[in-house]
């Protein structure tokens, strides 16, 4: 039964998801084969209102996918719903927790991946914006290694935040 929680995520469906969790399925089932819970699910496929009401209804904010080693936080940071991002952190999920098999935050994905709109929004929101990824690279080396065109102040600001001293997190 729990498969169907995570294909009514799939489709936005939360009078579905409602139903599916009043008849006992688990808000924190994981699918086996990929990994993914019903909230990543619902990121995934760009249903946020079925994402927020997942998050109100108490799903598992930091859980890692399986597959992609990737949380809710990292997934709305690659796609850059800054919204979602916000109701995360409300929820208090861990927006400094590494997001993916490549050790990066939610913030280094968004850096990397172009997400300006996310970029801006995680330098208000109080995360630790010179953590480095597995390899030893900040945000800084990503915007230099991506080849992208990189908006100004997002290359000044990072820039910034790179040659300042750390800040002991």
């Amino acid at each position: 039964m729990t498969m169907k929680l995570l294909k009514a995520a799939e489709r936005g469906d939360i009078a579905a998801l409602e139903l599916h969790l009043k008849n006992g399925d688990d808000i924190a089932y994981v699918q086996k084969s990929t990994g993914l819970n019903a909230l990543i699910t619902a990121l995934n496929c760009g249903n946020e209102a079925a994402a927020q009401w997942l998050v109100e209804q108490g799903s598992p904010l930091d859980q890692v996918s399986l597959a992609t080693g990737m949380t809710a936080s990292a997934w709305a940071a690659f796609n850059g719903r800054t919204e979602m991002l916000q109701v995360l952190q409300q929820a208090g999920a861990d927006l400094d927790k590494t997001g993916d098999g490549k050790g990066r935050t939610p913030y280094l994905i968004a850096v990397d991946h172009g997400a300006w709109a996310a970029v801006r929004w995680f330098w208000s929101a109080g995360v630790d914006l010179q953590r480095r990824d597995a390899q030893g690279r900040n945000a800084h080396d990503l915007l230099v290694c991506s080849g992208r065109d990189v908006p100004g102040d997002v290359l000044e600001r990072v820039a910034g935040h790179a040659a300042a001293p750390p800040t002991g997190r």
